[in-house]
């Protein structure tokens, strides 16, 4: 089969599932897929186009001793791919039958004021530690120190937290109950947030935090309408990762502008099909992985200082020389969620574990369905801001520990809340429900007032005469 058309097929399907994903998005407000689909085309498909195309070019391996990437070994990875997502995506939308509602309301006049008080000041109370973290972490770099041996997990993650925050501070300023000019201040405080998560080389931080934030506040519209909010955000997040990325090689602004562009129309930092190739090569090395990747969940929250002969096997840091070399460095490319798949069993990891995962998403959607609307929305966009570090794959255990560090937050706020949340406490519903019972119940007002109307106006004229 010629390379042209069997691209064309690969790419067709991937732009099918997008557009499927939008249709079902349109249906019941459900995010997930079209996120999914949305990175899985960009990072795939128009990665392999782009760099036929002369945009950018595959990321050179041979410096780590692999063979450099060729075409046919890219078609061979997004074959792959596709599979993969059309499994994933299948049983999420056979298993996921909940249709989200238009977040029309606003929380409770208790939960209001204790996130007003509590989140604000945790916000206020996070920026010291973000600024504290960055600085230990540019301290280390520059000493030459490995974030992985030589420094420690639970300090250099504290700034995901932030994601939470940012999420959680919309949250308060479109669903609280506001009577006063104090409104802007979350606002403000989610936008220095933001400002501080943007940085050159950890650039999930932002992009998660701005596509959940993008959801949450354009729940309150309709699908149709919330496409205005979730496409600018998609579209700034991949930029500002790509200006992120720029960043790296320079730092003169006229160049700056210059190279994001071409990272960004060459989706070099979304270079997941590289590394979905670069992980192909790892198992002829070093052998499938059978569910250690997975296991490794279990034991990477160990501190290394408790276990300094802790492992660390996947298949990018072994490349690097990490797992015995502590200066090691890193090849800056992710395989995607499904190179982590094929690591753990080929093919056959590919399949089983992407109906696992489907089916874990859909249960996940589920759940969050049973919610009041303002808790979904804030949980469907913390998924979704997780989704992006999912996709990318290639360290399962650190996209759990990601997940957890960014959100514990957010599951803080749903514990404190839980009695409130579980009882359907937590929400007033207001907006076009309430307009539309008062609209039909107006026309059975309109002739007995007619009439009254009537009588005391006959009454007035026979008093007259």
């Amino acid at each position: 089969m010629p390379m042209d058309f069997q691209f064309t097929v690969l790419a067709a399907c991937q732009v099918a599932w997008f557009i499927g994903a939008i249709r079902w998005y349109l249906q019941r407000s459900d995010e997930v897929p079209l996120v999914f689909a949305g990175m899985a085309l960009y990072s795939m498909s128009y990665r392999y186009w782009a760099v036929q195309h002369g945009l950018d070019q595959w990321v050179k391996l041979a410096f780590s001793g692999y063979a450099d990437i060729t075409d046919q070994d890219a078609l061979e990875g997004l074959a792959a791919v596709v599979l993969g997502q059309s499994i994933l995506l299948s049983v999420y939308m056979w298993k996921q039958n909940i249709r989200f509602p238009i977040a029309n309301g606003r929380f409770s006049p208790a939960i209001s004021t204790w996130m007003k008080r509590w989140i604000v000041l945790g916000a206020i109370a996070y920026l010291p530690v973000l600024l504290a973290v960055k600085h230990y972490i540019a301290a280390g770099s520059a000493a030459g120190k490995s974030m992985a041996f030589d420094m420690s997990a639970y300090v250099y993650q504290l700034p995901y937290m932030g994601i939470a925050f940012v999420v959680l501070l919309l949250l308060l300023w479109r669903y609280g109950n506001w009577d006063h000019g104090l409104r802007a201040l979350p606002f403000a405080l989610a936008a220095v947030l933001l400002y501080g998560l943007f940085g050159s080389h950890d650039r999930f931080k932002l992009v998660a935090a701005i596509i959940g934030g993008a959801i949450v506040l354009g729940a309150a519209y309709r699908p149709i309408v919330r496409v205005v909010w979730l496409v600018p955000a998609f579209v700034g997040a991949v930029t500002l990762f790509s200006v992120g990325g720029a960043m790296r090689d320079t730092k003169d602004r006229d160049l700056l502008e210059g190279a994001a562009w071409e990272r960004f129309c060459g989706a070099h930092d979304a270079n997941f099909l590289d590394g979905f190739v670069f992980t192909m090569q790892g198992v002829q090395r070093f052998g499938y992985r059978y569910g250690g990747e997975h296991l490794e969940i279990l034991y990477r929250p160990i501190p290394r200082a408790l276990w300094p002969g802790k492992p660390i096997k996947n298949y990018q840091s072994r490349a690097m020389g990490q797992d015995t070399n502590q200066l090691g460095g890193t090849i800056g490319i992710s395989p995607s969620l499904f190179g982590s798949f094929y690591s753990e069993g080929g093919y056959v990891g590919i399949v089983l574990l992407s109906v696992l995962y489907g089916a874990g998403l859909a249960l996940l959607g589920r759940t969050i369905g049973r919610l009041s609307p303002a808790i979904a929305v804030v949980a469907r966009g913390s998924l979704c801001a997780w989704l992006v570090s999912l996709l990318r794959g290639g360290d399962i255990p650190g996209i759990v520990a990601w997940a957890f560090m960014s959100f514990w937050p957010l599951g803080l706020f749903l514990y404190i809340w839980r009695r409130e949340i579980r009882v359907k406490k937590d929400w007033i519903p207001t907006g076009r429900s309430k307009r539309r019972r008062l609209k039909r119940n107006a026309p059975a007002r309109l002739p007995a007032l007619s009439g009254v109307m009537a009588v005391e106006t006959g009454g007035m004229e026979m008093q007259k005469q």
